[in-house]
């Protein structure tokens, strides 16, 4: 696959790895893009990153902030994985919490930090 088009452009949860807290959440997020580079020329752009923001007692919305707000201090191109929490979605606890605005459309701590960037 990494011979395939003309950029890869993977999605990249550390969530689904088990991890939940900010900072080594952003660690292997950067590692994943660091082997994606050794193994190709081509450019990356992670089409989904992020920590959800609930439905895991481990997870909260300051922590979400805090994953991109580390994660914009990196080399990492990404796009944050998802605009809007997704009520409808129901096939895991976590998965209707990962935007940045609340199903009512109010923005979460994580949408600030990306109004903050220059």
């Amino acid at each position: 696959l990494l011979e395939l088009g003309d950029w890869l452009f993977p999605n990249v949860h550390p969530y689904w790895h088990g991890l939940t807290d900010p900072k080594p959440a952003v660690e292997w997020t950067v590692s994943q893009f660091e082997q994606l580079k050794a193994r190709s020329n081509k450019p990356i752009v992670f089409k989904e990153v992020g920590l959800p923001s609930a439905g895991d007692a481990r997870v909260d919305e300051a922590k979400q902030a805090e994953y991109y707000r580390l994660l914009l201090e990196t080399e990492v191109y990404f796009v944050a994985f998802e605009a809007f929490d997704g009520p409808w979605k129901d096939w895991a606890p976590v998965e209707p919490y990962w935007g940045l605005f609340r199903a009512d459309r109010t923005p979460k701590s994580a949408a600030k930090v990306f109004s903050q960037v220059r």
